[in-house]
């Protein structure tokens, strides 16, 4: 057996629905919401994306030498060394800027 609706009926129930769907998922984020969403993306992205590897190895000494620290990677199987708390802060002030914008 079919049900059918008049057509307001069924115009209720889809704006019911959409109602439902609009407060689970609001079309428009927040401003924080979306700087938030800018700035760790553009963070996990410029760590992670392993093309950037060969860019770090010169970087990071750069950028270390400008903020008056020795750099260097020295790999001794700890992630605890200058040259990877310079990394996080050269992708950090990018991620930080790229957020702003």
């Amino acid at each position: 057996m079919q049900v059918r609706l008049h057509r307001t009926e069924a115009d209720d129930l889809l704006r019911h629905r959409q109602r439902r769907v609009d407060r689970i998922c609001p079309k428009t984020w927040s401003p924080f919401r979306l700087i938030g969403f800018r700035f760790l993306f553009s963070y996990l992205a410029l760590y992670w994306l392993p093309f950037l590897i060969p860019l770090w190895t010169v970087a990071v000494p750069v950028f270390g030498r400008w903020l008056g620290v020795e750099a260097v990677r020295r790999p001794n199987g700890s992630g605890d060394t200058m040259f990877h708390w310079v990394q996080c802060l050269a992708v950090l002030v990018p991620a930080v800027v790229a957020a702003a914008v």
